[in-house]
C-alpha cells in the first residue's frame, strides 16, 4: 500500500461528510444554546436602545439553532446513504427496463437526457422525503413560537415548488456530461463558462419569474411614506427602482426587507409585516439600508463572488473525479454516464457549500456593514436604525449577540449589538 493511500481515503467525500456531521452535532450541543446578551459598554449612552432578551426568546434561539444544525447534518447523512447503497443506480435499472419495453425513442442523446432526468428526479424525491421531517419540525417551531401562520398544506406546497424549480438543473447536467465526454482535461473550465450566463440569468429573472410563484408583489401605494422613499431613491441615484410590498404575512409575522434583481428587474422589496409593525422612520431606515445595497451594486458583487465560487468548485471536482470514482462503478447510463456520479456530485455540492460558508458569510457581513453605513449617511436616522435593530431582537427574537463561532461560520450580518453601537456612535 502506498503511504498516501490512507490520506486519500480520509479525503474522500464520505469521510469528510462524516467529520462535518460530527462537528455540526457537537456545535448543536455546545454552541447552539441561547444566553443573555453581553453587558452594555456604557449604560447611560446605549440603554434606551439596548434590547431586552426574554427567556422565551432565548428558548426560541436555542431551538432554532439546534434544528438548523441538525438539519444540515441530516441532509449530509441522507446523501451519504444514497451514495453508499446506490439507491439512484437501482432505481435507474428499473426505469431502463421500463424504457426498453415501452419507449419508441431511438436517439442516443435523448435517451441520455431521459436517464439523467430520471436519476435527478429519483435523488430529489428521495431527499425530499428524507428532509421533510426536519422541515416540519422547523415549521412547527415557528408556529409554536407565534411567528408562523402558514398552514401545513401551504408549507408542503411551497416545499414541493422549491424542489420542482431545483429540477431545472436537468438540462445543465445533460450539457455538463456531454462536455466531460468531449473535453477530458478542460471540461471543468468550459462548464464554468457555461454556468456564468446561467447564474446571471437566474439573478435577473428570479424576481420576475420565480419569486411571484410564492408571493404576490404590489407597488407601494401613494402616501407620505412613499414620497419620502422616492426622495431617498433619487438621492441614492436609484431613480428607476420601484419599491414593492411582499405579502409575507401569509407565512410569518417576521419583519424584513431586501433588494433583488439586476437592471430592469432591480427592486426594493418590503415585507407587508414591516408596514404593519414599524413606524415610518424605521421603515425609511430599512429602505436606506437596502438602497445602500443597490447603490454599491452588492447584487453584482454577489454575482461575481458566486462566479468565483463556481470556478473553485468545478476545479475541485476536476481534481476529485478521476481519483474518487472507483472502477467498480463503471456500470453507466448508456455506457457513457455513471449513474452514481449524480448523488456524488450533490454530496460534493453540499460539502462545498458548508466548507466555504465562512468565506461567504464574511463577505456578506462586510456588504451588510457597508449598506448600514450608506443608509445612515443617506437618511441620518441613527436612532430609528438603533430602534429597528432593537425590535429585531425583542419582536422577532433575533439573537443580538450570537455565539461567536456560529456567527463566524454562518452569520450573514453584523450582530445586532454591533449594528446598534455603530448607528449610535456615528450620530451627526
Amino acid at each position: 500500500m502506498q503511504p498516501w493511500q490512507p490520506l486519500l481515503r480520509l479525503l474522500q467525500p464520505k469521510s469528510i461528510a462524516y467529520v462535518c456531521i460530527g462537528i455540526l452535532l457537537v456545535m448543536s450541543i455546545v454552541f447552539a444554546h441561547g444566553r443573555q446578551p453581553a453587558p452594555l459598554h456604557s449604560p447611560e449612552f446605549y440603554a434606551p436602545f439596548w434590547p431586552s432578551v426574554s427567556p422565551r426568546a432565548i428558548r426560541y434561539q436555542t431551538t432554532q439553532r439546534e434544528i438548523s444544525l441538525i438539519a444540515i447534518s441530516w441532509n449530509l447523512l441522507g446523501t451519504i446513504l444514497i451514495v453508499k447503497f446506490d439507491l439512484v443506480t437501482n432505481l435507474m435499472r428499473w426505469t431502463k427496463r421500463l424504457k426498453r419495453a415501452h419507449s419508441p425513442i431511438t436517439s442516443q442523446s435523448l435517451l441520455e437526457l431521459i436517464d439523467i432526468a430520471g436519476s435527478i428526479i429519483a435523488f430529489t424525491l428521495t431527499m425530499w422525503f428524507w428532509n421533510t421531517p426536519l422541515g416540519i419540525a422547523s415549521w412547527y417551531h415557528e408556529r409554536l413560537s407565534g411567528f408562523g401562520v402558514e398552514p401545513i398544506r401551504a408549507w408542503l406546497h411551497d416545499n414541493l415548488m422549491n424542489e420542482l424549480f431545483g429540477l431545472l438543473v436537468i438540462p445543465l447536467f445533460w450539457a455538463g456530461f456531454s462536455i466531460v465526454r468531449r473535453f477530458e482535461k478542460s471540461w471543468w473550465y468550459l462548464i464554468w463558462l457555461l454556468m456564468i450566463p446561467v447564474l446571471f440569468g437566474v439573478t435577473v429573472l428570479q424576481p420576475v419569474l420565480i419569486a411571484p410563484r410564492f408571493n404576490s408583489y404590489t407597488s407601494l401605494p401613494g402616501s407620505t411614506l412613499k414620497s419620502k422613499i422616492i426622495q431617498l431613491s433619487k438621492q441614492s441615484g436609484a431613480k428607476n427602482v420601484d419599491v414593492y410590498i411582499e405579502d409575507t404575512s401569509i407565512r410569518t409575522t417576521h419583519v424584513n426587507a431586501y433588494v433583488t434583481g439586476i437592471g430592469p428587474s432591480a427592486r426594493v422589496v418590503i415585507n407587508d409585516t414591516a408596514l404593519k409593525q414599524l413606524d415610518d422612520d424605521e421603515i425609511l431606515a430599512m429602505v436606506g439600508h437596502e438602497l445602500g445595497h443597490y447603490r454599491e451594486h452588492h447584487i453584482l458583487v454577489g454575482f461575481f463572488t458566486g462566479v468565483i465560487g463556481l470556478g473553485v468548485f468545478f476545479w475541485g471536482l476536476h481534481c476529485l473525479l478521476p481519483a474518487r470514482v472507483p472502477a467498480s462503478t463503471r456500470t453507466s447510463i448508456n455506457n457513457n454516464i455513471d449513474a452514481r456520479l449524480i448523488p456524488r456530485i450533490y454530496l460534493w455540492i453540499a460539502l462545498f457549500l458548508l466548507i466555504q460558508a465562512p468565506v461567504e458569510s464574511g463577505i456578506s457581513r462586510i456588504l451588510e456593514h457597508r449598506a448600514d453605513a450608506y443608509g445612515l449617511r443617506l437618511t441620518h436616522l441613527h436612532e430609528a436604525t438603533a430602534r429597528l435593530m432593537k425590535g429585531f431582537a425583542e419582536r422577532d427574537f433575533t439573537d443580538p449577540d450570537p455565539p461567536a463561532f456560529l456567527h463566524f461560520w454562518f452569520g450573514s450580518h453584523p450582530t445586532l449589538h454591533e449594528r446598534i453601537v455603530f448607528a449610535l456612535d456615528n450620530r451627526d
